[in-house]
């Protein structure tokens, strides 16, 4: 039996599209399908949103990749449509109606904003637990929106955590010693908040953190999570040293403050346990430092007087110590903070003009200081701690 002929390529793709009568499909055609040789128009009513129209090419004018042919504007009854044309193997226009397309994207907005408000839960207690703080000019505790206040103990995890990733540098051993550190600081200040309602022993384990971004050794990391026991808590230095051994226990007890000093014999204790020991004074910037970070939720009375501190004492001796990005962001958030209005925010951010407020307003007392105690020799630019050794 004779076979028939293959179908030309040309003919075949024509038999989908209905092009010549003898190439088309044996199945019936649906009467709503329109021909392909024939202007396409979808949508075609007056003041449509979109119209597209498609039609043929010839053989010379089809492309393998869409190019895009014409894009513009026209007028149609009265109002504008943007008409794109797009030409691969079939010319495409499409023509859409500006105003109407705009009045959508509006109206959707809207209904999106509304829908956002509605389902953002409200940051004003209600309910019939409102109580004495719903009367009208009653004072009310500020709402948090959390059910319950973040607790004392044990140590928040993400400040655990932030500590934990940074003291990779030390060996287990090490790292064990400052997890033992953590807990034993989370159990003493247990109950203790910061002015901004966090823990308190977030405060301890930052300066840990920064004091580990220095790579300092485990004892000043150690140091770090505990400054704060003996002089806020019934924890006596003996404690420490039973536990954590006498490093530890004797950095802590340097930068241990009497509660009946003032202001500038705590000072001067701090230098004279720094020239005897450089990683008091280390250990003290890092307090600073997060103090300085921190410094917002203080009054401003109190924000002034640290501020002009850290710049006086404080900035100077990191510059002295040689660390002198910690230098560089104490004098900026100290200058911030003594600045005229309207400064602040640039002392802030550019060192230069935080360096010229600094000298201005509160310059640098360190060496007078130093000098009356005898300590110009002992204290030396020295440097920083890396993986338990100095360099």
């Amino acid at each position: 039996m004779a076979q028939t002929p293959p179908q030309p390529l040309r003919e075949r793709r024509c038999a989908s599209f209905g092009e010549p009568a003898q190439a088309r499909s044996p199945l019936p055609r649906r009467a709503s399908r329109p021909r392909a040789e024939s202007d396409c128009t979808w949508n075609p009513k007056k003041r449509a949103l979109i119209v597209v129209q498609t039609s043929w090419l010839q053989d010379h004018e089809q492309t393998c990749l869409p190019r895009l042919r014409e894009i513009g504007t026209e007028a149609s009854q009265g109002r504008t449509r943007l008409r794109v044309v797009v030409d691969r193997k079939r010319r495409t226009t499409v023509s859409i109606d500006v105003t109407a397309l705009l009045g959508f994207f509006v109206l959707s907005s809207c209904l999106i904003t509304t829908t956002a408000l509605r389902f953002t839960p409200s940051t004003t207690p209600r309910g019939p637990s409102l109580g004495a703080s719903a009367v009208v000019g009653a004072p009310s505790a500020p709402f948090y929106p959390s059910a319950q206040p973040e607790p004392t103990y044990p140590a928040p995890l993400r400040a655990t955590l932030t500590l934990d990733r940074a003291t990779k540098y030390l060996d287990d051993k090490a790292r064990n010693e400052v997890a033992a550190c953590v807990d034993f600081a989370a159990r003493a200040h247990r109950g203790q908040r910061r002015a901004d309602g966090s823990p308190f022993v977030t405060h301890p384990i930052a300066v840990a953190t920064i004091l580990a971004d220095m790579e300092m050794d485990a004892a000043t990391v150690c140091a770090g999570v505990l400054h704060d026991t003996v002089e806020d808590t019934d924890t006596s230095v003996e404690d420490i040293f039973r536990a954590f051994g006498g490093d530890v226990a004797a950095l802590v007890n340097g930068v241990t403050d009497s509660p009946t000093a003032s202001d500038a014999v705590k000072r001067a204790a701090v230098l004279e346990a720094a020239g005897h020991e450089w990683r008091v004074g280390v250990l003290k910037l890092a307090d600073r430092l997060h103090n300085m970070r921190t410094l917002g939720a203080m009054p401003r009375p109190k924000r002034l007087k640290k501020a002009t501190e850290t710049l006086e004492v404080y900035a100077p001796l990191a510059e002295k110590l040689g660390f002198d990005r910690i230098a560089d962001e104490l004098v900026r958030l100290g200058a911030s903070e003594v600045a005229p209005a309207g400064l602040g925010g640039l002392a802030r951010r550019v060192s230069p003009i935080a360096a010229l407020v600094a000298a201005a307003i509160a310059p640098a007392a360190l060496d007078s200081m130093l000098k009356a105690l005898d300590l110009n020799d002992s204290l030396e630019r020295k440097p920083a701690y890396s993986d338990g050794a100095v360099e």
